[in-house]
């Protein structure tokens, strides 16, 4: 099953701040992290992804780019990201 993947404001911020030079020389891929979005948009919640609060919300939370986390809710047809930084509660 597909959801549509749905940004919150700043986490289309974030998530096009991947594509930054800082990013790109880190090692941190723009197109990584979208094909991860997409994966989990198709199948779901991830095997290690961890329960988390996010802003008095029950979301999900995915390390990515070592202290970056990926943090979105799933629903039954779409997939919200929350946020693609550090994490801030």
């Amino acid at each position: 099953m597909y959801r549509r993947v749905i940004f919150e404001p700043q986490a289309f911020e974030d998530y096009l701040d991947w594509q930054s030079p800082a990013f790109i020389r880190s090692g941190i891929i723009a197109s990584s992290l979208g094909e991860l979005i997409q994966m989990l948009a198709c199948y779901g919640v991830s095997d290690t992804s961890t329960a988390v609060t996010y802003e008095s919300m029950e979301a999900w939370s995915l390390p990515i780019g070592g202290k970056h986390q990926l943090i979105y809710q799933m629903h039954s047809e779409s997939m919200r990201i929350l946020s693609c930084r550090y994490r801030n509660q």
